[in-house]
């Protein structure tokens, strides 16, 4: 099981994504809880559960932030805030290289994982998130390119899973 769920508080994670602070404010804060995983845990692999090995990807087979998304969900009567669809518009303008989230809850796993490998000295590049609840799947210009993929590649390669990332040092 992924540690997300047991890191991050829902509530905490829902109240930052509802606070009406702009996208850099919420950056800010979600670099530093990145920070302060990386901390915690000793590798990748404890803060996201199983990961699949190809070369330079890692391949997620389930979306780590599922049960925080559930629970979210749950505590929001069976909804998921308004605001999510906001703050990924918005964060998607702020940040045009950032084509590879679906919702807020890519964003945050995306920071978190970029500032545990800042602070371990690798290098992780998002390349392509697949929807568990629509099938949708998203890619990432920048991680095609470093991981060599054409956009069709990637989609293949994470048809029935959730994630792909590149990893570099």
């Amino acid at each position: 099981m992924a540690k997300f769920s047991e890191l991050i508080d829902v509530k905490w994670l829902t109240d930052l994504l509802e606070s009406g602070k702009s996208v850099g404010e919420i950056t800010k804060i979600l670099e530093e809880k990145g920070f302060e995983l990386g901390e915690q845990i000793e590798s990748i692999e404890d803060l996201e559960g199983d990961v699949i090995h190809e070369g330079d990807l890692r391949i997620l087979p389930e979306c780590p932030m599922a049960p925080l998304r559930s629970g979210i969900k749950e505590s929001n009567s069976g909804e998921l805030p308004a605001s999510f669809k906001s703050v990924t518009e918005s964060y998607k303008k702020s940040n045009p290289n950032s084509a590879g989230i679906l919702h807020p809850l890519c964003i945050v796993h995306q920071l978190i994982r970029k500032t545990y490998g800042m602070s371990n000295d690798e290098f992780f590049e998002q390349v392509s998130c697949r929807s568990t609840s629509s099938g949708e799947i998203v890619t990432s210009e920048a991680g095609l390119v470093m991981s060599g993929l054409s956009e069709n590649e990637a989609k293949d390669m994470i048809k029935d899973k959730a994630c792909m990332y590149f990893v570099g040092t």
